[in-house]
């Protein structure tokens, strides 16, 4: 389960193990409904921006038109993203994915700590969020009888 909340131009992002993702750049938060992101997620949220921060991540583009895809350098050289239809994949504590359509420039701050997603002008950006939880985060072990 994914909950999320706005302050702000911020995006707090939390799920059921109590993970968070704080996204910076969230101008206007659109609608939170169920939008086509082709990768598994647990929730949607549209916002309108020119601009995101994630914190430090490995980064993937996907051309929704082609087979292109490419990785953020983590040696620092920026990613400039065509005009064209994409899904990025920022990998932080809560999986992230940016669907939107346009050009843009996805980067990592001078210190390494965020990568920034920047757009040419205000673009609709589908933000599909995943929890990572796959098992239960704790389980209790009942013996079969309460004497045992």
């Amino acid at each position: 389960m994914i909950g999320w909340e706005v302050d702000g131009d911020v995006l707090h992002v939390t799920d059921a193990d109590n993970a968070e993702l704080t996204v910076e750049g969230a101008d206007s938060v659109v609608d939170s409904a169920r939008a086509d992101i082709p990768r598994p997620v647990d929730g949607t949220v549209a916002v309108r921006t020119t601009e995101l921060r994630f914190p430090h991540a490995v980064v993937y583009a996907f051309s929704l038109r082609s087979d292109d895809h490419r990785e953020l350098d983590p040696g620092g050289e920026p990613l400039s993203l065509p005009p064209g239809e994409y899904v990025v994949d920022v990998d932080t504590e809560i999986k992230s994915y940016l669907r939107f359509s346009g050009a843009a420039t996805i980067k990592r701050t001078a210190d390494y700590e965020e990568v920034v997603v920047s757009f040419p002008t205000r673009t609709r950006v589908v933000l599909g969020l995943r929890c990572r939880h796959e098992f239960p985060a704790g389980t209790i072990t009942v013996p079969d009888r309460p004497s045992a």
